[in-house]
């Protein structure tokens, strides 16, 4: 009984990370597409390096908690909870010191990528770093529990913000 939830839970589970991937990844370049019409040259490089720096930072504030929360069998659910606080604050944490660096370097920062001027700019966006922290440890339990489909309405509501904006 249970290997057949497990293998029902693990196709439904594939079918909408499969919709989800395809989904995010035809939304983005079309939402590139229409700034890049829609802004000058100059904003829309702004934009892009505000995505650029912002990408970067929330690859190392997330340091591998979510994967570690998915792929770990924990003892209990106590267990579980221990360690899914401690992802959380320390997510957390990062996320706030990679802004205060940004923040503290951000004249530099744009200096450094051709936006001279824009440093303001670019603390401003990289706000979004604890922002997502907050949602990161959470997403990491539906995928542990295979709720796909809940991660398929967050993630294209996502992709959707920056196109109706």
């Amino acid at each position: 009984m249970e290997d057949v939830s497990i293998s029902e839970k693990t196709q439904s589970g594939t079918k909408w990370s499969i919709i989800t991937e395809v989904v995010a990844k035809v939304i983005s370049p079309i939402v590139n597409m229409i700034l890049a019409r829609l802004l000058t040259p100059e904003a829309f490089g702004i934009v892009a390096t505000v995505s650029m720096i912002t990408s970067f930072a929330d690859v190392f504030s997330d340091a591998g908690f979510q994967k570690f929360l998915v792929q770990h069998d924990f003892k209990d659910k106590e267990d579980f909870f221990r360690s899914t606080t401690v992802a959380f604050w320390t997510n957390l944490s990062v996320s706030v010191f990679a802004w205060i660096i940004i923040f503290a370097f951000s004249n530099q920062l744009a200096t450094l990528v051709g936006n001279e001027g824009m440093g303001k700019v670019i603390w401003i966006a990289a706000l979004s770093l604890p922002l997502t922290s907050f949602s990161s440890i959470q997403m990491a339990h539906y995928r542990k529990q295979f709720k796909f489909n809940v991660l398929f309405k967050v993630r294209v509501v996502a992709a959707m913000v920056p196109l109706v904006v």
